[in-house]
C-alpha cells in the first residue's frame, strides 16, 4: 500500500524502531523530532533513543514523494547499498545503518532507513571562520577522508574511463535535443560539450568510487574543538569512475553565484577572475593538498595505495580543478549546461585552454566531432544514416 509522506505518524516511526531494539525498551522522541522532523535537502530526519545511551536517526526520504513509488524505492536502494559499502570497507565517518525498508509494506506504509547519530554540529566555514590553525586542522581531516573514502569503495570490476561516461550521457542528450525535448540547448554547443570532455579525461580503465555528490560543510559534523565526527546526508552519493568521483568539496570549490545571473560584457575577463582563487581559498587548498602528499609518501611500497592516493592528489592538485568540475556537472545539468554555453565554456579566460573559440578551426572540431558520434552510435547498434538525416539543417554556422 502506497501512502502520502505527510500521513506518516510518530506511532509507526516508534512501532519500526521498538523492533529493532534488542533491550525491549520503549523508544521515544528526541530534539521535539515527533512534532518538527530535521528536514535536510531530500530526507526528513527524525531522532530517536536507543540502547546504551545512542542515538538513532530515522531518515524518510519526503522530499522525492512528487516520484513515482518505483523511484522513491530505488533512491533509498542506493543510499542502503553506499552505507553497507562504506562500513564494509571500514570507512570511519559514515553513519552505520541499524535496519531499513526500501518499500511500503510497513507500519509507515514509506520506506526508510535506521542509521546511527552522529554527535557534534555542522561546521561553520566561511572565509574568515575558524582561524588559520583550525582551518588547517580541519582540512587535514578532509584530506584524509577522501583519500580513505576512495580507498574504501574503489571497484575494480567495475571499470570504465570518465570520457566514455560522459559521452554516452551526451549522446542521449544530443538525441533529446533532436526531439525537441531540451529547449535552450542547442545541437552546437552539445557538441563541443562532447568534443571538451574528450579532450581533457584521459580514456583510460579506471575503477569506480563512491563520491559524496555534497560535501558542504552543512553535512560535516564537528566537535566544539573541531575534530570531525562523521559525515551525514549520503542520499546523493553514487559511484562515479575515479576522475569524476574525485574532487574538491564544496566549500573549496569555485562555483556560480547563481545560474540564472545576467552575461557578463566580457566573457574573457569574467572567466579568468572567477576561476582565480582568493587568496584564504588557495591558502586552504594548498594545506589539503600538501596533507595528501604527505599521504601518498606514507603509502610507498603499497603500489595500489600509493596509485590511488597519486590520482586523487593529481586531480585536486590540476591547476584547471574548478573549470573541469563545471564542465562535468554541465553534462547532467541543463542549468549549468546554458551557463557554461553563454559564457563560451569559460575558455576564453582559462589558462591552457583546450580549445581556442576564436580559432577558424571550431567549426572542423565541431564537424569531426560529429562524425565521431556518428560513428558511435552505429557501433552500439543506432541507425547512424537515420541520425544524419534529423541533423540535416539542424546545425547553425558556428559562432
Amino acid at each position: 500500500m502506497y501512502v502520502s509522506v505527510d500521513a506518516i505518524s510518530a506511532e509507526g516511526i516508534l512501532t519500526i524502531v521498538n523492533s529493532l531494539r534488542p533491550d525491549g525498551m520503549t523508544a521515544s522522541f528526541l530534539f521535539g523530532t515527533d512534532r518538527t522532523p530535521l528536514s535536510g535537502k531530500q530526507c526528513w530526519v527524525y531522532a530517536i533513543d536507543s540502547p546504551n545511551g545512542n542515538i538513532w536517526a530515522v531518515r524518510i526520504p519526503a522530499h522525492i514523494k512528487h516520484l513515482p513509488p518505483a523511484a522513491i524505492t530505488s533512491t533509498v536502494e542506493k543510499e542502503v547499498s553506499i552505507l553497507k559499502c562504506l562500513e564494509q570497507g571500514g570507512f570511519a565517518w559514515s553513519p552505520k545503518l541499524v535496519g531499513y525498508c526500501t518499500g511500503f509494506e510497513n507500519p509507515i506504509a514509506y520506506p526508510y532507513i535506521i542509521s546511527t547519530w552522529i554527535r557534534g554540529k555542522p561546521l561553520h566555514w566561511t572565509e574568515d571562520t575558524p582561524c588559520r590553525e583550525t582551518r588547517d586542522k580541519v582540512l587535514r581531516q578532509i584530506g584524509r577522508i577522501i583519500v580513505q573514502l576512495a580507498e574504501c569503495s574503489q571497484d575494480q570490476s567495475a571499470g570504465t574511463n570518465a570520457a566514455t561516461y560522459l559521452t554516452d550521457i551526451i549522446d542521449r542528450k544530443i538525441i533529446r535535443v533532436l526531439d525537441g525535448g531540451l529547449p535552450g540547448i542547442g545541437l552546437e554547443s552539445c557538441l563541443l560539450q562532447r568534443a571538451l570532455v574528450r579532450m581533457t579525461s584521459h580514456p583510460v580503465v579506471e575503477p569506480k568510487l563512491i563520491s559524496h555528490e555534497d560535501l558542504d560543510p552543512s553535512n560535516i559534523i564537528v566537535d566544539e574543538e573541531y575534530n570531525i565526527k562523521g559525515i551525514i546526508d549520503w542520499g546523493f552519493a553514487r559511484r562515479l569512475p575515479s576522475q569524476l568521483a574525485i574532487g574538491l568539496p564544496r566549500f573549496l570549490g569555485i562555483e556560480p553565484s547563481q545560474l540564472d545571473e545576467p552575461l557578463p560584457p566580457d566573457v574573457a575577463k569574467f572567466s579568468s577572475t572567477l576561476l582565480q582563487p582568493s587568496s584564504t581559498l588557495y591558502q586552504d587548498r594548498h594545506c589539503l593538498t600538501s596533507h595528501i602528499s604527505s599521504m601518498v609518501s606514507e603509502a610507498d611500497g603499497q603500489n595500489k595505495a600509493t596509485a590511488l592516493r597519486k590520482l586523487v592528489l593529481s586531480v585536486l592538485s590540476d591547476a584547471n580543478v574548478d573549470w573541469r568540475r563545471l564542465l562535468f556537472e554541465s553534462v547532467s545539468s541543463k542549468g549549468m549546461h546554458r551557463w557554461m554555453a553563454d559564457r563560451q565554456w569559460l575558455l576564453p579566460g582559462l589558462k591552457g585552454a583546450p580549445l581556442d573559440l576564436n580559432s577558424s578551426s571550431l567549426p572542423t572540431v565541431i564537424a569531426d566531432e560529429l562524425e565521431v558520434f556518428l560513428a558511435r552510435n552505429a557501433e552500439n547498434g543506432g541507425n547512424a544514416e537515420q541520425i544524419k538525416t534529423r541533423l540535416h539543417g539542424a546545425l547553425k554556422t558556428v559562432v
